[in-house]
């Protein structure tokens, strides 16, 4: 019994123009990004994100100060 339709899913990917092996490389968060499963990012994950990794010219002008 497999967990996931890897079959269906490779499939897909490969609609998307993904080959065999990029698809294994890519992560289950990746995965349901590409196939549409996440929703969409709110204005707080965004916040989040760009705290948790600032554009480098942001650090080299705090730095600076």
């Amino acid at each position: 019994m497999n967990i996931l339709p890897w079959h269906d899913m490779l499939g897909s990917a490969a609609a998307m123009g993904l080959r065999p092996a990029q698809f294994w490389e890519v992560s289950v968060a990746e995965w349901r990004a590409l196939a549409g499963i996440n929703p969409a990012m709110t204005k707080q994950d965004l916040h989040a994100l760009q705290h948790a990794f600032p554009d480098q010219q942001e650090l080299d002008y705090e730095r600076n100060e």
